[in-house]
């Protein structure tokens, strides 16, 4: 039976980056500073305005399947088609294999093995109903099915307490890396590698394990390979989970789990095929085009969250959880905010009906404390909410800052704690309740 392959309106595999500087459009400079126990890359970069920035880190697995098939590593390779779609030119017997960004979707019934088809139509059917994550699938992939001898773990990832790039092997595959580490350390072989691939400690690690010679030797061209892949796409993760024995010599990628590193966006050509904007709702539309850092977190949260930066962005939600409080989402303005900027966010999450008051969290160090109090005197302004605001601003201009938050009549902490302004914002929150 002729194997399907994905169809020729995606486009050819994107051919492999080599690792140079970009073209005349951007501009960058890497510098790779190694001192005992540190590992530093610093990447000064020009970036042009009007180039596409990557909108996830994740690659879904057929996307990460075409990558691995660019590189030259055998792939299990199906079709591909959104929900709504007809399915035509199935391999049979196939795997309909949900898309989704994220784990345990196995588990969660997002794998169903199709003979027919009519059983094709209703593993489909059930694929499309199901929820992963709290998600429907995003579009699946039909995989011819395949006969496994054995299921290999074969992957690369960064050791962020060595700060250097780890590949990890065990022929032990199917489960997550977390847990076959916690269930079967022995089985499990992990080899630190530098800037250039080491074939010959590769193969004597390969050796622990009852593996023929035929199979190690593809072993390590895969892994050779994958390790060219991880440095030229900009990866953090890279893993194939299974690589499937399909008989006696022969290993396929069943299944690709790829991570990029955004900070190299702006060099990175565009792997992806499917849409990351189709299921946004309002917020996250609005959010995306005000170049907001905009996550809901689910769980029936009231109280709406705007940070000065990621790492006092999680502080500040972990706060609020922790007396008690029920935070709706995560918002970083990020840097160089404007006033406009700082608008928007405040008016989005006061016109979200299920938010009741919102914590503002910043620090005035490359933003100016005055611009973000413009933007929040704008947004109340604009909108005429009466819901809770408390601002704690520190910083450059914040005592400016200060004056218009009196004049707005909004509950603010001067000196004092993220805690402070917590628990004040939870009991104006019971008061009005």
């Amino acid at each position: 039976m002729k194997r399907n392959v994905l169809p020729a309106a995606l486009g050819a595999p994107p051919s492999p980056r080599p690792f140079s500087p970009p073209d005349g459009k951007t501009a960058y400079l890497r510098i790779c500073l190694t001192f005992p126990g540190f590992f530093i890359t610093l990447v000064v970069a020009r970036v042009n305005p009007n180039e596409k920035r990557g909108i996830t880190l994740d690659l879904y697995e057929a996307e990460g399947i075409r990558l691995l098939r660019a590189y030259g590593i055998p792939v299990n390779e199906g079709v591909l088609y959104e929900p709504g779609q007809p399915p035509e030119n199935v391999p049979l017997p196939c795997a309909v294999k949900a898309q989704v960004l994220g784990g345990k979707r196995g588990k969660a019934g997002g794998v169903k093995f199709a003979e027919t088809p009519e059983e094709l139509l209703a593993a489909v059917e059930a694929v499309q109903a199901t929820t992963i994550n709290g998600k429907p699938a995003d579009a699946l992939y039909l995989a011819p099915k395949l006969h496994i001898l054995q299921e290999h773990y074969l992957g690369l990832t960064i050791d962020q307490t060595d700060k250097t790039v780890l590949l990890l092997y065990s022929p032990q595959g199917g489960m997550d890396i977390e847990e076959l580490a916690s269930a079967a350390p022995d089985r499990l072989f992990k080899l630190p590698l530098g800037l250039s691939f080491d074939r010959a400690a590769v193969e004597e690690g390969l050796r622990r394990f009852e593996l023929s010679d035929a199979v190690r030797e593809q072993l390590c061209r895969i892994a050779e390979r994958l390790f060219r892949l991880f440095w030229e796409v900009d990866a953090t993760t890279a893993e194939i989970n299974p690589l499937a024995q399909t008989d006696e010599i022969s290993l396929v990628a069943a299944d690709a789990k790829i991570v990029l590193d955004d900070n190299a966006a702006f060099r990175r050509k565009d792997y992806t095929i499917l849409s990351r904007r189709k299921r946004e709702n309002e917020n996250e539309r609005k959010a995306r085009e005000a170049d907001l850092a905009y996550v809901e977190l689910g769980g029936g949260g009231n109280i709406g969250v705007i940070a000065g930066g990621a790492g006092i962005g999680m502080a500040t939600v972990d706060t609020i959880l922790y007396y008690g409080g029920r935070p709706f989402n995560f918002l970083d303005l990020g840097g160089g905010v404007s006033r406009e900027k700082t608008c928007a966010a405040l008016s989005l999450l006061l016109h979200t009906r299920e938010v009741e008051g919102v914590f503002v969290n910043v620090f005035g160090g490359i933003n100016n404390c005055l611009t973000i109090a413009e933007g929040i005197r704008d947004a109340i302004r604009n909108t005429g909410s009466r819901k809770p605001v408390m601002v704690k601003s520190r910083g450059f201009s914040q005592e400016e800052g200060w004056k218009i938050y009196d004049e707005l009549g909004l509950g603010q902490v001067r000196y004092g704690t993220t805690d402070d302004g917590v628990k004040l914002l939870l009991r104006r929150l019971e008061a009005k309740a």
